[in-house]
């Protein structure tokens, strides 16, 4: 897991929201399998914590491999997420943040569909943007994220965000 990890903070040493937006767009194939680990990720943050690291370092090479879908900014975001709370290596809130600034900077130009909102605003607001983010703002956007999960029946993530707030 080291060796992953620091092969992963080598290509995003440079990553920024320009760099993302002009990422080509991942094939449908591989769009598929980063879906999968989206998914997997999700049940690994209930049932074993400790494997979000690898699925964040894993899709995070992939799509700097084969280009950007909207699971990818769900990557950058788990994988800053780590960085905060140092399940990948030394806690480095600066890296993280660049991190998930660029990823919801993306999210917001390129895609903006309200499937994973929930989840995004879930793990960045919670985890990441409150070390640099007025706290205020934060809970604003964890409200927004409530409210677009229980408009898309995401109950699950909505109570999660419920109790934060």
């Amino acid at each position: 897991m080291s060796e992953m990890a620091e092969s992963t903070s080598i290509m995003l040493k440079s990553i920024s929201d320009s760099v993302l937006l002009e990422m080509k767009e991942m094939d449908k194939r591989h769009s598929v399998t980063m879906n999968f680990y989206s998914i997997i990720a999700q049940v690994a943050y209930f049932l074993k914590p400790a494997m979000i690291p690898f699925f964040a370092c894993r899709m995070v090479q992939l799509t700097m491999e084969k280009g950007l879908c909207k699971y990818s900014i769900m990557a950058f975001v788990n994988y800053a997420s780590a960085l905060c709370l140092d399940k990948i290596k030394k806690k480095d809130i600066e890296d993280a943040s660049r991190i998930g600034k660029a990823a919801m900077s993306c999210w917001m130009k390129r895609y903006h569909t309200t499937d994973l909102l929930p989840n995004l605003y879930l793990v960045y607001y919670c985890f990441v943007a409150f070390h640099t983010e007025p706290m205020q703002a934060c809970a604003n956007m964890l409200r927004q994220g409530f409210d677009a999960g229980m408009s898309l029946g995401e109950t699950g993530i909505a109570s999660s965000m419920q109790f934060i707030i």
